[in-house]
């Protein structure tokens, strides 16, 4: 039986440490950033209310489990500066790299809360509009959206992930550029950004 848990999953390098660097925030929302584990995870249907639940759970333990790796209402990102249509929504102190130990071999996702907090998403898993998470995973999201995708190496030790803060399979400018981090100790698969990202909203052409 195929894994429904591949694209957008990451596994933890020999070393045992991840490393996330907050590079860029082009979002007006404020929200959170987390990972998790997802060991023991292929019992919850993804997007269930009890897959949401344990995902913010383990994300609060800030432990081998998972972390919340960036809050936006107080971590700048590394980079600043605005698109063409964009205004420069960076604020905040940059923390640095944040770097969490988990076992070797781990397998793990990603969560964005694109305008709350992990800690209400716990509390009640079922909330909707911008207070509901979107996942690394397509298979957790609303009609499998596709909210993340990869730029540059698709397997190599060193990723850069764009995050779109609204959902794709509603009204959504598709910009991914609402988080951008650099992921260091783990390898993974997600979608390149080249089959997401809209042409008239792709940052990456401006001179």
């Amino acid at each position: 039986m195929s894994d429904p848990l591949s694209n957008g999953v990451f596994t933890v390098g020999p070393s045992g440490l991840v490393s996330i660097d907050y590079l860029y925030d082009g979002g007006a929302y404020e929200g959170e950033l987390a990972l998790f584990s997802l060991e023991g995870l292929e019992t919850f249907q993804p997007g269930s209310r009890a897959f949401i639940q344990e995902a913010a759970r383990r994300a609060l333990s800030d432990s081998h489990l998972g972390a919340v790796v960036i809050q936006d209402a107080t971590d700048a990102a590394r980079l600043s500066g605005a698109f063409p249509d964009d205004k420069d929504v960076n604020a905040g102190s940059y923390k640095g790299v944040k770097t969490m130990r988990m076992q070797p071999g781990t397998r793990f996702g990603f969560m964005l809360v694109p305008n709350g907090t992990v800690q209400e998403v716990f509390e009640r898993p079922k909330r909707s509009g911008a207070k509901r998470p979107l996942f690394s995973l397509a298979t957790a999201n609303p009609n499998h959206a596709v909210q993340v995708g990869q730029i540059g190496d698709r397997t190599g030790a060193g990723h850069i992930l764009a995050f779109e803060d609204l959902r794709t399979d509603r009204r959504s400018d598709r910009d991914y550029n609402d988080v951008i981090i650099h992921i260091q100790g783990a390898i993974g698969r997600a979608t390149p950004i080249d089959a997401l990202i809209a042409p008239r909203r792709d940052w990456r052409t401006t001179p």
